[in-house]
């Protein structure tokens, strides 16, 4: 038990020559979300602006975060942040579709479609960055009317469907004229819009718009994705 006691100790000592290469913990300070510059807690240490082993989408941490180190000689590198199973280690990409098509769909407010609901992506874990990326998609047609679909995310946060997180498609143009096409949006989600940490559901809401004698739009091919980072 001493010898493992002084294997695990000398891991996490401060670099003690030239060709040494050790793994560490440490403890987020402070963290720019524009230029990535930081602040470290390391081995009673803070270090500034460590170097950022980056992968997938853009690394977001925060003061409070429990990264993993890596060093080599004396430089250290930030190779994740480290989560318990079970809390905000299951981040990952989610998505989910409906194909089944609903016409004539009319409503001035943000609901689900009638007999074909969402398609909806539950319980996506958001870490302390409290930010991801949704997107949604749909074929929408009208004639003199336009289609809008967006989402509505429970649980853990409470945010509405609004005008920005929108996908729509539609026409102006004479009533017997029906067109439309393949309609996408995408919306940043962080924490100055409500989004919280924790468990949260992602819901498709739809809603319609009228000029002239228009009066309903068709939707199908509904997606939406969740992109928590």
């Amino acid at each position: 038990m001493t010898d493992l006691t002084d294997i695990l100790v000398a891991a996490i000592q401060p670099p003690s020559g030239n060709g040494d290469i050790g793994f560490h913990m440490g403890l987020i300070i402070s963290w720019d979300e524009i230029t990535g510059s930081n602040v470290v807690h390391v081995n009673g240490t803070d270090i500034e602006d460590l170097r950022i082993i980056q992968s997938g989408i853009g690394v977001q941490l925060q003061p409070g975060d429990t990264v993993a180190l890596m060093r080599f000689q004396t430089t250290y590198f930030i190779t994740g942040k480290v989560a318990a199973a079970g809390a905000s280690a299951a981040q990952q990409i989610r998505s989910a579709s409906v194909n089944t098509p609903v016409n004539g769909f009319s409503s001035s407010t943000y609901v689900d479609l009638p007999g074909s609901f969402g398609p909806e992506v539950p319980d996506v874990t958001i870490g302390s960055s409290r930010r991801c990326l949704v997107l949604v998609s749909s074929a929408v047609y009208g004639s003199q009317s336009f289609g809008y679909m967006s989402f509505r995310v429970t649980g853990a946060s409470t945010i509405s469907p609004s005008v920005p997180n929108v996908a729509f498609m539609g026409n102006e143009g004479p009533a017997i004229v029906v067109s439309g096409g393949n309609a996408m949006a995408s919306t940043l989600l962080t924490a100055a819009d409500g989004l919280n940490a924790g468990l949260n559901t992602f819901t498709a809401k739809y809603a319609t718009s009228v000029t002239g004698t228009g009066t309903a739009a068709d939707f199908s091919n509904r997606v939406i994705t969740v992109i928590p980072y």
